[in-house]
């Protein structure tokens, strides 16, 4: 028999494994890898934060003077500039490249974790889409016999199909609001962080674009706004991918002739049409509701801060 998590969420155990997250592999190995990285990720946290610096990092960038400098055979001393500030209380360039090393492998576990936790809330809420789909269908089809006659027998397996597609509706509901529950302080704080790094490299690429500078200067700055943007979209098309599934429940129920039916069919379908009157959605902090009118908000609150911190310079 091959379980779920091996037939739908192998890619998402991999990863969890990776970094330690896998809730049902719960090894002291698992525990030490967990506590590591979140001390790793923490302490880089803290070096940035007292240096007021940057949050992402190109990898390539740091060290393509240094691979020029072996294929070229340039025998030239420089000095090494990180991308990301930090200051970690020693010499840096005596120790450029364990600073360096210490960088790049902690930006590599977020990028993992992030990857991680995105690709598992986007699994749970595919199979939230394919419970509503599930629920629409057996609506549709519920009344595909002769009801019509009252014959009490097709009265009651109409009647337990239509609970069936009730029972899954509330099961496609309840799932993204365990998730946004268990998870809503950290989807929170990322909207506030996304909001701000997008509004801060935006006027970092506008401030290197009007005096002057190095064009290639922009190019990382414009890279964090792209990969900001999309992230946010993806986010905001989900939730609104989620709102959308569950209307299609509405109008499943609404499309049939339900009016033609006994009382105790109308019933039922009436409390199907009575929830669905207003649209199911899951709430960040209740502030942010993941949509495309969500996305908008988030990048025209971008452009305000933007447009702020640029006039008052």
């Amino acid at each position: 028999m091959v379980r779920l998590e091996d037939q739908y969420f192998n890619i998402n155990r991999i990863l969890l494994i990776a970094i330690g997250l896998w809730p049902y592999e719960q090894t002291k190995f698992a525990r030490f890898q967990f506590i590591f990285f979140c001390a790793n990720l923490m302490a880089l946290i803290i070096f940035q934060v007292i240096a007021v610096c940057s949050l992402f990092i190109l990898i390539i960038s740091q060290t393509w003077m240094d691979i020029c400098d072996v294929v070229l055979r340039i025998n030239t001393s420089r000095s090494h500039n990180l991308m990301i500030m930090t200051e970690y209380f020693v010499d840096q360039e005596k120790y450029y490249y364990f600073i360096l090393l210490h960088i790049n492998v902690t930006v590599s576990i977020a990028i993992f974790s992030v990857m991680a936790m995105g690709t598992m809330f986007l699994t749970f809420f595919q199979y939230s889409y394919g419970m509503f789909r599930i629920a629409s269908y057996r609506i549709e089809h519920s009344l595909d016999m002769d009801t019509l006659k009252s014959n009490m027998k097709n009265v009651n397996l109409v009647s337990k199909k239509i609970i069936c597609a009730i029972v899954i509706q509330r099961q496609a509901m309840n799932l993204p609001k365990f998730l946004v529950n268990k998870f809503e302080l950290m989807m929170f704080c990322q909207v506030i962080i996304g909001v701000t790094t997008l509004s801060l490299n935006m006027f970092q690429a506008f401030q290197i674009a009007s005096f002057g500078n190095d064009i290639i200067e922009v190019v990382p700055h414009l890279i964090y706004v792209f990969a900001i943007t999309l992230y946010m979209f993806v986010s905001c098309y989900i939730g609104q991918e989620l709102t959308d599934h569950s209307k299609e429940v509405f109008l499943a129920a609404y499309n049939i002739q339900w009016y033609l039916n006994p009382v105790r069919i109308q019933k039922l379908i009436l409390f199907l049409l009575q929830r669905g009157i207003t649209d199911f959605n899951v709430t960040i902090g209740r502030l942010f509701i993941p949509s495309f009118e969500c996305f908008a908000m988030l990048i025209k609150t971008s452009m305000t801060y933007f447009t702020v911190i640029h006039s008052t310079r």
